[in-house]
């Protein structure tokens, strides 16, 4: 998800849609659920079936949904800090878009590899003491890795494989 970009959808109408024309426009995600029929059309209309065709801003892979489910996910990511790690824990099944709390208890922060975050972990609780070279620079920060990621915490792949998002386990 690009946090800097706005969360928008392309909201159109149904009815239109399914009879070859194509009638819409762009609106903010936060006030979707307010898109009226009328809004669409310009004016009065028959039609009462709206549907978000497009998105903008949203996480990776978001779909098509209903104005509303536009506006309580848009609502939701606003409420978090990270949106991006929000929308990667909730597609990897550990909540839904009601949960943030519990998303901002799990959630580590964003480093180039499980390696990076148990290393700064280790610095972090004590476990290497600050100026002390040999043997702690002989640690295999991968096994490392692999104990912390084997029960107490999880990551997901972002970037294009460049980062890693890291969770604690609940």
């Amino acid at each position: 998800m690009q946090t800097s970009t706005e969360m928008r959808v392309w909201i159109g109408c149904l009815a239109c849609y399914n009879n070859g024309n194509l009638r819409g426009d762009w609106h903010n995600a936060n006030c979707a659920g307010d898109v009226t029929p009328e809004d669409v059309h310009g004016g009065p209309s028959s039609h009462d079936e709206l549907w978000c065709m497009d998105t903008e801003g949203f996480p990776s892979g978001t779909g098509e949904m209903s104005p509303q489910e536009a506006q309580d996910m848009a609502d939701a990511f606003e409420a978090v800090d990270e949106p991006a790690a929000f929308a990667a824990w909730i597609a990897a099944g550990c909540g839904t878009l009601a949960d943030a709390d519990e998303f901002r208890a799990a959630y580590c922060g964003e480093f180039e590899s499980e390696e990076d975050y148990a290393q700064e972990l280790a610095d972090e609780i004590g476990a290497i003491p600050p100026g002390v070279g040999w043997p702690c620079t002989c640690i295999d920060w991968g096994r490392a890795a692999r104990e912390l990621f084997c029960g107490d915490y999880w990551s997901t792949s972002v970037r294009g494989g460049r980062t890693v998002y890291v969770f604690r386990s609940q």
